[in-house]
């Protein structure tokens, strides 16, 4: 009987390369000799990814038949294996109730990626009543399976439990080096990804510079109206410069546990109306409609007015760049449980299952233009995440999907709530 728990659907992940490792078959193979059972791992799709690596006589015997070929032993498994995908829970049986397996699965980072089957072990001593079963369900004659039967001392179901437990230490830990693995290679590319995008924006606006240099240079006598275009342009250059310059100093500091805060008392409400002003100009440009909606304040508050105006601009900023022309963004400020509390909502792109959590990620990118590209080094809402925690708040986005919009809550507790932070 399988011991079936939870019927609640488990997250599952496809990793294929996971198994082509070296380690699985010397690690696996030395496991089974050691303890006389049968291992089969198997992937997220149901196929047998490892295995069988057998070291029982008996089991040896009734591999020859092709029992992992389609046969009995790999239906039992595959009923296994769909439980503990479903359930996310080990089970155990027994095969014609004598030999004893398990199967439970196994997780790389937080997901199942597979499920490991072991067993096929008798935890009771053979007689010949259930080895004439098993050799009928084999096709095997009765005497040689039940002379291999007897040959073989029956192993614990404590003993078993001890294997599964050492089995399922060593799954782990290999595991765990292919996950320390794919963290150096996905920090490397986003190092790689970083140069080149940090390359690319420094660079941009210092052409735009130089060629509006070049251009001066080579009017004789410029006209007043040239001049001054012409030092328009340089000036939204270098403005661009200072900000990517601010956002890669920001980061560091961030990343290197020295961002301080220059706490002082000030209102919310009048750091969210200033950000408000700042982006209208922008979003009326662009046709976006902009709802803002604040409530009277009734506590007190203490923070870095300076890092929390870049927050609020921040957030601002991305709805006005994410929200289509004609679209709209409503702004929602007011007191909740003792934390001021700002919501900002579009109706822009939106955002899918799979940029959400790696929204606040350092140097991550949500493309806002049809062709991919995009401006910026992807800090603005880590440095924001980081200002924020500073502050004992929290902030976080929620989206419907993509077409659906976006929305942002950021939340500042007052200073009754923050005592532990700030002296009063």
């Amino acid at each position: 009987m399988l011991a079936l728990m939870s019927s609640k659907p488990m997250t599952l992940v496809s990793a294929p390369t996971l198994w082509d490792d070296a380690h699985w078959a010397i690690a696996l193979n030395q496991f089974a000799r050691a303890s006389g059972l049968t291992i089969c791992i198997y992937d997220v799709n149901k196929t047998r990814a490892v295995g069988p690596i057998v070291e029982h006589p008996l089991i040896h015997l009734i591999e020859e038949t092709g029992a992992w070929r389609g046969g009995l032993c790999e239906k039992k498994e595959l009923t296994m294996v769909n439980s503990v995908l479903e359930n996310g829970q080990p089970v155990s049986t027994h095969f014609e109730e004598s030999l004893y397996l398990q199967a439970l699965p196994l997780r790389f980072r937080d997901k199942i990626c597979g499920v490991l089957v072991v067993g096929w072990a008798f935890d009771q001593f053979a007689d010949p009543i259930r080895c004439s079963r098993l050799a009928k369900s084999f096709d095997l004659p009765e005497n040689i399976l039940w002379k291999v039967a007897r040959e073989v001392a029956p192993i614990s179901r404590e003993r078993i439990s001890i294997f599964v437990s050492l089995l399922k230490t060593l799954a782990n830990s290999i595991l765990g080096q292919h996950a320390l693995v794919d963290e150096a290679r996905d920090a490397n590319r986003v190092k790689d990804q970083f140069m080149a995008t940090a390359s690319h924006e420094l660079k941009t606006p210092l052409t735009s510079i130089q060629l509006r240099v070049a251009l001066l240079r080579r009017m004789k006598t410029p006209t007043t109206e040239q001049l001054m275009h012409g030092l328009d342009v340089i000036d939204r250059g270098v403005k661009t410069q200072t900000k990517l310059v601010d956002d890669l100093l920001e980061s560091s500091r961030v990343s290197t546990g020295k961002l301080r805060l220059d706490i002082e008392n000030f209102d919310p409400g009048e750091l969210i109306r200033s950000a408000v002003e700042t982006i209208s100009p922008g979003a009326e440009t662009k046709g976006v409609q902009v709802s803002f909606q604040s409530l009277p304040l009734r506590l007190k508050y203490k923070g870095d007015i300076t890092r929390l105006q870049q927050v609020y601009w921040n957030l601002l900023n991305n709805a006005v760049k994410f929200t289509p022309k004609e679209g709209f963004i409503s702004i929602d400020a007011r007191e909740i449980g003792g934390s001021f509390v700002v919501e900002v909502k579009d109706s822009g792109r939106g955002l899918d299952s799979e940029t959400l959590p790696r929204l606040f990620d350092a140097f991550f990118q949500v493309r806002s233009r049809s062709d991919g590209s995009n401006n910026g080094l992807g800090l603005g809402l880590s440095v924001a995440k980081a200002i924020v925690d500073l502050h004992g708040g929290t902030i976080r986005a929620t989206s419907d999907g993509l077409g659906h919009g976006a929305c942002f809550i950021v939340s500042i507790p007052s200073l009754s709530h923050s005592s532990n932070l700030f002296d009063a």
